[in-house]
Protein backbone atom coordinates (compact mmCIF):
# COMPACT_ATOMS: atom_id res chain seq x y z
CA UNK A 1 0.00 0.00 0.00
CA UNK A 2 1.46 3.34 -1.06
CA UNK A 3 -0.65 5.87 0.90
CA UNK A 4 -2.92 5.67 3.91
CA UNK A 5 -5.16 8.69 4.49
CA UNK A 6 -5.67 9.28 8.22
CA UNK A 7 -9.08 10.83 8.79
CA UNK A 8 -10.53 11.41 12.26
CA UNK A 9 -14.23 12.21 12.33
CA UNK A 10 -16.51 13.25 15.17
CA UNK A 11 -20.12 14.21 14.41
CA UNK A 12 -19.17 14.98 10.84
CA UNK A 13 -22.40 14.07 9.07
CA UNK A 14 -22.56 17.44 7.26
CA UNK A 15 -19.18 17.13 5.52
CA UNK A 16 -17.74 13.62 5.79
CA UNK A 17 -19.36 12.21 2.63
CA UNK A 18 -18.09 15.07 0.48
CA UNK A 19 -14.62 14.71 2.00
CA UNK A 20 -14.49 10.98 1.29
CA UNK A 21 -15.80 11.47 -2.23
CA UNK A 22 -12.97 13.92 -2.89
CA UNK A 23 -10.49 11.26 -1.78
CA UNK A 24 -12.09 8.44 -3.77
CA UNK A 25 -11.74 10.65 -6.87
CA UNK A 26 -7.94 10.75 -6.59
CA UNK A 27 -5.84 10.01 -9.67
CA UNK A 28 -3.60 7.85 -7.47
CA UNK A 29 -5.06 4.35 -7.22
CA UNK A 30 -2.83 2.66 -4.64
CA UNK A 31 -4.21 4.15 -1.43
CA UNK A 32 -6.64 3.58 1.42
CA UNK A 33 -8.71 5.82 3.67
CA UNK A 34 -8.65 4.93 7.36
CA UNK A 35 -11.52 6.81 8.99
CA UNK A 36 -11.51 6.79 12.80
CA UNK A 37 -15.05 7.45 14.05
CA UNK A 38 -14.36 9.11 17.38
CA UNK A 39 -17.57 8.19 19.19
CA UNK A 40 -19.90 10.18 16.93
CA UNK A 41 -23.49 10.59 18.13
CA UNK A 42 -24.98 11.92 14.87
CA UNK A 43 -25.36 10.16 11.52
CA UNK A 44 -21.63 9.78 10.86
CA UNK A 45 -21.53 5.99 11.41
CA UNK A 46 -24.48 5.47 9.06
CA UNK A 47 -22.85 7.56 6.34
CA UNK A 48 -19.54 5.72 6.66
CA UNK A 49 -21.31 2.36 6.48
CA UNK A 50 -23.18 3.44 3.34
CA UNK A 51 -20.00 4.08 1.34
CA UNK A 52 -19.29 0.75 -0.31
CA UNK A 53 -15.72 1.13 -1.50
CA UNK A 54 -12.92 -1.26 -0.48
CA UNK A 55 -10.51 1.66 -0.20
CA UNK A 56 -12.41 2.93 2.86
CA UNK A 57 -11.80 1.22 6.20
CA UNK A 58 -13.44 2.40 9.41
CA UNK A 59 -11.99 2.24 12.92
CA UNK A 60 -14.68 2.73 15.55
CA UNK A 61 -13.56 4.34 18.80
CA UNK A 62 -15.32 3.09 21.94
CA UNK A 63 -15.85 6.66 23.13
CA UNK A 64 -15.01 10.20 22.13
CA UNK A 65 -11.27 10.46 22.87
CA UNK A 66 -10.23 13.52 20.87
CA UNK A 67 -8.68 14.15 17.46
CA UNK A 68 -5.17 13.06 18.41
CA UNK A 69 -6.29 9.69 19.76
CA UNK A 70 -8.44 9.14 16.67
CA UNK A 71 -5.59 10.03 14.34
CA UNK A 72 -3.22 7.71 16.20
CA UNK A 73 -5.79 4.91 16.06
CA UNK A 74 -6.07 5.39 12.30
CA UNK A 75 -2.26 5.35 12.00
CA UNK A 76 -2.07 2.11 13.99
CA UNK A 77 -4.52 0.45 11.60
CA UNK A 78 -2.94 1.93 8.46
CA UNK A 79 -0.95 -0.15 5.98
CA UNK A 80 0.61 2.56 3.83
CA UNK A 81 4.19 3.61 3.28
CA UNK A 82 3.07 7.24 3.46
CA UNK A 83 0.50 8.81 5.81
CA UNK A 84 -1.68 11.57 4.31
CA UNK A 85 -3.56 13.84 6.72
CA UNK A 86 -7.13 14.81 5.88
CA UNK A 87 -9.70 16.10 8.34
CA UNK A 88 -13.34 15.20 7.80
CA UNK A 89 -14.40 18.71 6.79
CA UNK A 90 -11.64 19.39 4.23
CA UNK A 91 -11.41 18.24 0.63
CA UNK A 92 -8.47 17.01 -1.43
CA UNK A 93 -8.25 17.91 -5.10
CA UNK A 94 -7.94 14.91 -7.46
CA UNK A 95 -4.18 15.08 -8.02
CA UNK A 96 -3.20 15.71 -4.40
CA UNK A 97 -2.17 12.22 -3.27
CA UNK A 98 -0.47 11.34 -6.54
CA UNK A 99 1.58 14.53 -6.70
CA UNK A 100 2.67 14.39 -3.06
CA UNK A 101 3.61 10.70 -3.20
CA UNK A 102 5.61 11.29 -6.38
CA UNK A 103 7.32 14.27 -4.74
CA UNK A 104 8.40 12.20 -1.72
CA UNK A 105 9.52 9.37 -4.02
CA UNK A 106 11.70 11.84 -5.91
CA UNK A 107 13.10 13.42 -2.72
CA UNK A 108 14.19 10.66 -0.32
CA UNK A 109 15.97 13.27 1.81
CA UNK A 110 12.58 14.69 2.88
CA UNK A 111 10.52 13.24 5.73
CA UNK A 112 7.26 14.93 4.85
CA UNK A 113 5.67 17.52 2.63
CA UNK A 114 2.59 19.66 2.29
CA UNK A 115 1.10 21.98 -0.32
CA UNK A 116 -0.91 25.16 -0.75
CA UNK A 117 -4.68 25.22 -0.27
CA UNK A 118 -7.75 27.32 -0.81
CA UNK A 119 -9.15 28.56 2.49
CA UNK A 120 -12.94 28.53 2.51
CA UNK A 121 -14.35 31.15 4.88
CA UNK A 122 -17.70 30.58 6.66
CA UNK A 123 -19.03 33.39 4.43
CA UNK A 124 -18.25 31.32 1.33
CA UNK A 125 -15.28 33.46 0.29
CA UNK A 126 -12.33 31.43 -1.00
CA UNK A 127 -8.81 32.71 -0.27
CA UNK A 128 -5.50 31.48 -1.66
CA UNK A 129 -3.35 30.13 1.19
CA UNK A 130 0.33 29.81 0.33
CA UNK A 131 3.08 28.48 2.57
CA UNK A 132 6.91 28.48 2.26
CA UNK A 133 8.14 25.72 -0.03
CA UNK A 134 11.91 25.14 0.01
CA UNK A 135 13.22 23.07 2.96
CA UNK A 136 15.42 25.94 4.16
CA UNK A 137 12.46 28.35 4.11
CA UNK A 138 10.26 25.83 5.93
CA UNK A 139 12.90 25.34 8.59
CA UNK A 140 13.36 29.09 9.03
CA UNK A 141 9.59 29.54 9.41
CA UNK A 142 8.87 26.74 11.91
CA UNK A 143 8.77 28.99 14.98
CA UNK A 144 7.24 31.98 13.21
CA UNK A 145 4.13 30.12 12.09
CA UNK A 146 2.93 26.66 11.24
CA UNK A 147 4.33 26.30 7.70
CA UNK A 148 1.99 23.39 6.93
CA UNK A 149 -1.70 23.22 6.10
CA UNK A 150 -2.81 20.07 7.88
CA UNK A 151 -5.06 18.52 5.23
CA UNK A 152 -2.27 18.79 2.65
CA UNK A 153 0.44 17.00 4.65
CA UNK A 154 1.90 13.65 3.63
CA UNK A 155 4.48 12.04 5.92
CA UNK A 156 6.62 8.94 5.67
CA UNK A 157 5.41 6.31 8.11
CA UNK A 158 8.87 6.02 9.66
CA UNK A 159 9.02 9.79 10.25
CA UNK A 160 5.58 9.75 11.88
CA UNK A 161 6.57 6.89 14.17
CA UNK A 162 9.98 8.39 14.95
CA UNK A 163 8.31 11.66 16.01
CA UNK A 164 5.94 9.73 18.28
CA UNK A 165 2.70 10.39 16.43
CA UNK A 166 0.17 12.95 17.63
CA UNK A 167 0.43 14.10 21.22
CA UNK A 168 -2.62 13.13 23.26
CA UNK A 169 -2.01 15.78 25.93
CA UNK A 170 -5.39 17.37 25.28
CA UNK A 171 -3.95 20.66 24.02
CA UNK A 172 -4.90 22.32 20.75
CA UNK A 173 -2.62 22.70 17.69
CA UNK A 174 -1.56 19.06 17.99
CA UNK A 175 -0.81 19.01 14.25
CA UNK A 176 1.66 21.90 14.64
CA UNK A 177 3.24 20.09 17.59
CA UNK A 178 3.80 16.96 15.46
CA UNK A 179 5.37 18.98 12.65
CA UNK A 180 7.66 20.80 15.08
CA UNK A 181 8.88 17.44 16.44
CA UNK A 182 9.25 15.86 13.01
CA UNK A 183 11.04 18.88 11.52
CA UNK A 184 13.45 18.98 14.46
CA UNK A 185 14.67 15.53 13.38
CA UNK A 186 14.36 15.78 9.61
CA UNK A 187 13.55 17.90 6.58
CA UNK A 188 10.29 18.94 4.96
CA UNK A 189 8.97 21.04 2.08
CA UNK A 190 5.75 22.24 0.46
CA UNK A 191 4.62 21.85 -3.12
CA UNK A 192 3.81 25.24 -4.71
CA UNK A 193 0.42 24.01 -5.89
CA UNK A 194 -3.14 24.31 -4.62
CA UNK A 195 -4.10 20.75 -3.76
CA UNK A 196 -6.86 21.04 -1.15
CA UNK A 197 -9.84 22.99 0.15
CA UNK A 198 -9.53 23.86 3.84
CA UNK A 199 -12.62 24.98 5.73
CA UNK A 200 -11.98 27.81 8.18
CA UNK A 201 -13.73 27.71 11.55
CA UNK A 202 -15.81 30.61 12.75
CA UNK A 203 -16.02 32.11 16.20
CA UNK A 204 -13.84 34.31 18.37
CA UNK A 205 -13.47 31.59 21.01
CA UNK A 206 -11.98 29.17 18.49
CA UNK A 207 -9.55 31.80 17.24
CA UNK A 208 -8.38 32.75 20.74
CA UNK A 209 -7.74 29.11 21.67
CA UNK A 210 -5.91 28.44 18.42
CA UNK A 211 -3.58 31.42 18.84
CA UNK A 212 -2.96 30.71 22.53
CA UNK A 213 -1.99 27.10 21.91
CA UNK A 214 0.23 28.02 18.98
CA UNK A 215 2.17 30.14 21.44
CA UNK A 216 2.39 27.25 23.91
CA UNK A 217 3.53 24.80 21.24
CA UNK A 218 6.36 27.13 20.21
CA UNK A 219 7.46 27.50 23.81
CA UNK A 220 7.57 23.71 24.14
CA UNK A 221 9.50 23.40 20.88
CA UNK A 222 12.24 25.68 22.22
CA UNK A 223 12.58 24.01 25.63
CA UNK A 224 12.00 20.38 24.64
CA UNK A 225 12.63 19.87 20.91
CA UNK A 226 15.89 21.78 20.54
CA UNK A 227 14.78 24.90 18.68
CA UNK A 228 16.95 27.98 19.35
CA UNK A 229 16.15 30.22 22.29
CA UNK A 230 16.57 33.17 19.95
CA UNK A 231 13.08 32.23 18.75
CA UNK A 232 11.40 33.12 22.04
CA UNK A 233 10.05 36.29 20.44
CA UNK A 234 7.89 34.15 18.17
CA UNK A 235 6.06 32.65 21.15
CA UNK A 236 4.36 36.04 21.55
CA UNK A 237 3.30 36.75 17.96
CA UNK A 238 0.22 34.46 17.90
CA UNK A 239 -1.31 36.69 20.58
CA UNK A 240 -0.66 39.75 18.40
CA UNK A 241 -2.31 37.90 15.53
CA UNK A 242 -5.62 37.95 17.40
CA UNK A 243 -6.06 41.55 16.30
CA UNK A 244 -5.48 40.97 12.58
CA UNK A 245 -8.11 39.85 10.06
CA UNK A 246 -7.42 36.42 8.54
CA UNK A 247 -6.85 37.78 5.01
CA UNK A 248 -4.15 40.16 6.28
CA UNK A 249 -2.44 37.34 8.20
CA UNK A 250 -2.35 35.21 5.05
CA UNK A 251 -1.03 38.13 3.03
CA UNK A 252 1.98 38.22 5.33
CA UNK A 253 2.43 34.46 5.08
CA UNK A 254 0.53 33.57 8.22
CA UNK A 255 3.51 34.52 10.34
CA UNK A 256 1.45 35.89 13.23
Amino acid sequence: MKVSVLMPVYNGEKTVRRTIESLLAQTLKNFEIVAADDGSTDGTARILASIQDPRLRVVTMAKNSGRSAARNAAAKAARGEYFAMNDADDESYPERLGKEAAFLDAHPELDFCGAWAHLLEPSGEKIEWRRPCAPADVRRTMLRSNPFIHSTVMMRRRAFESAGGFSEDGLWCEDYDLYLRAAAKGRAANLPEFLALYRAHAGASYRVKEQWYQSRRRWTAIWRYGYPKSGLFWTLTPLLGLFLPRRLKLTFGGKL
